[in-house]
Order: structure tokens, then sequence, then C-alpha cells
């Protein structure tokens, strides 16, 4: 076991261009100035992990840290950053990326280690109203980079992520490649399925199939304490659509969008 984490280790250091030290407890390497952590295989980084490596850099007084990791706990940052930062710790965190495993991608310099990316939201409440604000947000990584114009197969495209912008790669029977960027804005960023930026614009209606046990004055929603009247052809309010896309569709209703 402790031979396949040095192996790993070694693979991670060479990959990252660092070069190997001893006699830290949390550091495996250093680079350009800065001392190197490198994060578990098969877990997160944690904020724990973080913080033993800050008090370290405390009692050692050591300035610049970089951590690396395949993944990072949800919330970490930018508040781990910003805590550090408080004591005088310059911390940068970066994912590891898959192409590290990819021997001729690492021979030739291929592997970028991208900053974390992040998105901060703040929660505006107004008496039974809640919306969400988009505050920051933060996007570096790379993703299915290594050799894709040589991988590529003529007449074909794919959509990647290069250096925190989604590009389309097409190349043409003749041989030849271009390269479009598909997100120019910050709203190029989110899912149409995730937020519908034109959603006041649709006409939403439901269609619920009679049943004997929806008939009647007493007939409702789950969940929903008053009664709903007749449900056949309902069209329903902003606020109930949104309740049936976040809670599912209970009773398999056909949703129509006019």
């Amino acid at each position: 076991m402790e031979h396949k984490e040095q192996a790993f280790l070694s693979l991670i250091i060479h990959a990252y261009k660092a070069e190997a030290i001893t006699g830290f407890a949390c550091f495996q390497a250093k680079k350009a100035g800065r001392l190197v952590a490198i994060g578990p295989v098969n877990l997160p980084v944690t904020r724990l992990f973080v913080e033993e490596i800050i008090n370290e850099c405390r009692q050692k007084h050591l300035t610049k840290v970089d951590i690396l990791g395949f993944e990072f706990e949800m919330g970490l940052f930018p508040s781990v950053q910003e805590g550090a930062k408080s004591k005088g710790i310059d911390l940068a965190l970066k994912h590891i990326p898959r192409e590290v495993f990819d021997k001729h991608a690492v021979e030739r310099g291929q592997v970028v280690f991208h900053d974390v990316s992040y998105i901060e939201v703040q929660a505006v409440v107004k008496g039974n109203l809640v919306s969400v604000k988009l505050t920051d947000f933060s996007v570096f990584y790379s993703q299915d980079m290594a050799n894709i114009e040589d991988q590529l197969g003529k007449g074909k495209n794919k959509v990647v992520v290069d250096n925190g912008k989604i590009v389309k790669i097409t190349k043409y029977k003749q041989g030849n490649t271009t390269r479009v960027t598909l997100t120019k804005s910050w709203d190029d960023w989110i899912d149409y399925w995730s937020v519908d930026f034109d959603f006041s614009s649709k006409k939403e209606i439901v269609r619920v199939q009679r049943t004997p046990w929806l008939a009647g004055e007493q007939a409702g929603l789950t969940g929903v304490e008053h009664p709903q009247g007749k449900l056949a052809n309902m069209r329903m309010s902003g606020q109930a659509v949104s309740f049936l896309k976040m809670n599912g569709n209970p009773f398999g209703q056909k949703r129509i969008v006019n």
C-alpha cells in the first residue's frame, strides 16, 4: 500500500513539474518557491485537511502553498483562502486533471493544473418569495483537451472545456480544424433546465387525468392543504409550476408550453 501511495505521489509531482521534498508533515514537493500538498486519490480535500496545512505553515513560517486535489469539499472556497490570507498565507487550490494518467500527455507537457472553480450565490427572501442571486463565480479548468485535435476524426466535432471556456472544436474532411468559443457571457454558463430566463413569457398548462379520487370539492395536490377544485385542464400559476419542477410530477401530468 505504501509503495502504491508513493508511486501515486511521484506521478502527480512529475506531472506538476515539481521537485519532491521531505521533512514536512503535509507537503510532498516544491515548485517555484511554493510548497505543494497533494490530496488523497479517493477522497475530496476537506476543510480539516486544509486546516492542518495552515497550522504547519504558521508553525514553520511558510507563506506560499499549492494544494492539489481531484475533488474538493463543497463550500470550502473561497472562504478557506480568505481565512488563510488573513494569516499571511497565499493558498492556491488546484484541480488535478485526469490527463495525469496519460503518459504521452505528461511527456508532451499537455497536463495543466487549473485553479479550482467555484460559484457563490446569495438567497434573497422577500415575504414568502425566495430568489437566488449569483454574486460571483470562477472557472479555470480544462477537460478533454489532451491530444484533442489528433484524436478527433475528420468530419467530427466535440465540445470541450479549455482554460475556463466551453469551446466547440470541429475537424473538417480536409483535415483543418476550427475553434468556436461558446461561453461569451456569464449567462452562457447557466443551463436552460436550471434557470429559464424566458419562463414568464410562456403559458404553462398542466393536464391531469380525471380519476374517482380526484372528483369532488376536497380533491387536492399532495402536500397542499387547501382544496384545488377541478384539476382537469388547469392553468397553473408560476409558483405551482415551479413547485412541480422542484418536487417532481406526482400525478403523471403532461406539461404543455404554449
